[in-house]
């Protein structure tokens, strides 16, 4: 992936309907440690070591549900959804420049899937030697801004009385809300502002909060049955077992979880678990398919030669 000088972008452009996926999208967080939602911490060398370390490698592949790990490892299609040409500093960030195909485009611009996450590949002084691949995803493990913001627009009274401009983004509404209620906790906070106007924004400021909730539990729920109901469809899990598995998939984390599980399952034939097709039929793994399948929960092949 060559840094001198601008990737022009394909002639072909993906745009669908006025609509269009991002650009840009973000993928590593500044800072020396980051914090993912499962718990783990991955230690940075800093933008610039990141992207001088891609100065040779090939484009960076955008995959659904990384698939370039859990099914290409193992010899099945793992088709792209797009690549990264280009990676940027920005204040400690790095950022990507991605050239979207029509399936990738689609899948965002649709809503199918609004987030993505990187995959990292360390080295013997960090935990993010260089960026492997790009999954798109509905539960990321890090903090990464959404790739559709095809959203209702905010209430402009809402946002009036939060003290925010018409054009401030969902995240910048949040903040004030939560600078508001700190504010409210502080002795003598309220004598600040008239009680009625005091009210007005706190009210307002809560229906605004209870809106984001509520479009966060419908997309955890599309989320959950978009996961369970492919499994079920790929042969992974039985029918009669849908409920059960949705009643598990309550959070973003065991969503995530079963995502896992179900990419690592085999199908299943009359009742047997065989091995899907394509299947090494080796356990020789290569150092990075070995980290990437611990990171993943794939069991190696344990068939003997």
């Amino acid at each position: 992936m060559s840094r001198a000088q601008w990737v022009p972008a394909m002639p072909n452009a993906v745009e669908l309907d006025g609509d269009k996926p991002p650009e840009w999208i973000l993928l590593v967080p500044g800072g020396a440690s980051i914090d993912g939602r499962d718990g783990r911490r991955f230690r940075s060398p800093g933008a610039q070591a990141v992207i001088a370390a891609h100065a040779n490698r090939p484009d960076i592949p955008i995959d659904v549900n990384h698939a370039e790990i859990t099914r290409a490892l193992r010899g099945e299609p793992a088709p792209a959804a797009g690549w990264v040409r280009e990676l940027a500093d920005r204040s400690g960030e790095v950022w990507g420049r991605v050239e979207w195909n029509r399936a990738g485009a689609e899948a965002i611009v649709s809503r199918t899937y609004r987030y993505h996450s990187p995959v990292y590949i360390p080295d013997g002084r960090s935990d993010i030697a260089y960026i492997h691949s790009v999954g798109l995803v509905n539960t990321p493990n890090l903090d990464v801004p959404p790739l559709s913001n095809r959203e209702e627009p905010m209430n402009a009274e809402i946002l009036q009385a939060l003290g925010l401009p018409a054009a401030a983004t969902e995240q910048e509404a949040l903040a004030a809300i939560r600078k508001l209620t700190n504010r409210a906790s502080a002795d003598g906070a309220q004598a600040t502002v008239p009680r009625a106007d005091y009210d007005l924004m706190a009210n307002r400021a809560k229906t605004a909060e209870r809106k984001v909730r509520d479009r966060d539990a419908q997309d955890l729920r599309a989320a959950a049955e978009a996961a369970v109901d492919g499994a079920i469809k790929a042969g992974k899990v039985a029918p009669a077992s849908r409920d059960y598995y949705l009643r598990n998939c309550a959070t973003p984390e065991q969503v995530r979880e079963f995502e896992q599980f179900a990419e690592a399952a085999p199908a299943l034939v009359t009742g047997q678990a065989v091995a899907p097709a394509g299947s090494p039929q080796t356990n020789a793994e290569s150092p990075e398919e070995a980290y990437l399948n611990r990171q993943f929960g794939i069991e190696p092949d344990k068939k003997e030669k």
